[in-house]
C-alpha cells in the first residue's frame, strides 16, 4: 500500500472539504440512470453506493475525499527525517546496543529483529521438519507410527 503523499491526494482528485461546522447535504449525490451511479443512500435498495463499474468511488461522493490527515502526516514525517542525523542514528543504535548488553530484553528483540529480522515461518517449518525427522527414528509403543496410519 503506498504512503500518503506530501499533498494528501494521493493522485485522485475528489470533492473539496466543505468548511468546518458547515451541515453535510443530504442530497449531495442524487442517483443517476445516465451514469449508472446510484446515492449511498439508495445502496441498500440493489444500487452501487455510489460507486461506479469498477467498484471505485464516483465522481462527487462525499466519502471519497481520501484521508484529510495525509498531508500533515507527510509533512511530519518529512520535518522528522530532516531533523535527524546519521551522528544521532548512530548515538540511538549504541543505546540500544548499550541496553541489551546490559539485559534489557526489550532492547535486545529490537536489535535483533533490525538485524537479523523477525522470525519468519520457514524457521518454524525447518524445526518442524526436524521434529518429524526424530520422531521417524523413535518406535512407539504399539510398533506402528500414527502418522504413517493416515491414507496419502
Amino acid at each position: 500500500m503506498p504512503s500518503p503523499s506530501p499533498t494528501g491526494s494521493n493522485g485522485g482528485k475528489g470533492p473539496k472539504r466543505r468548511p468546518r461546522g458547515a451541515k453535510a447535504d443530504p442530497v449531495a449525490m442524487p442517483s443517476s440512470p445516465e451514469t449508472g451511479i446510484v446515492a449511498a443512500g439508495d445502496a441498500g435498495r440493489g444500487g452501487s453506493g455510489g460507486r461506479d463499474a469498477r467498484g471505485r468511488f464516483a465522481s462527487g461522493n462525499r466519502f471519497a475525499i481520501g484521508n484529510p490527515q495525509a498531508a500533515r502526516v507527510g509533512r511530519l514525517r518529512s520535518a522528522m527525517i530532516e531533523s535527524v542525523t546519521i551522528k544521532d542514528m548512530g548515538e540511538v543504535v549504541a543505546t540500544v546496543i548499550e541496553r541489551a548488553k546490559a539485559g534489557d530484553m526489550a532492547a535486545a528483540k529490537l536489535l535483533l529483529d533490525r538485524v537479523l529480522g523477525p522470525v519468519v515461518a520457514i524457521d518454524v517449518l525447518a524445526r518442524i521438519e526436524a521434529l518429524e525427522a526424530a520422531m521417524d527414528e523413535t518406535p512407539t509403543e504399539i510398533g506402528v507410527k500414527p502418522w504413517a496410519l493416515t491414507s496419502a
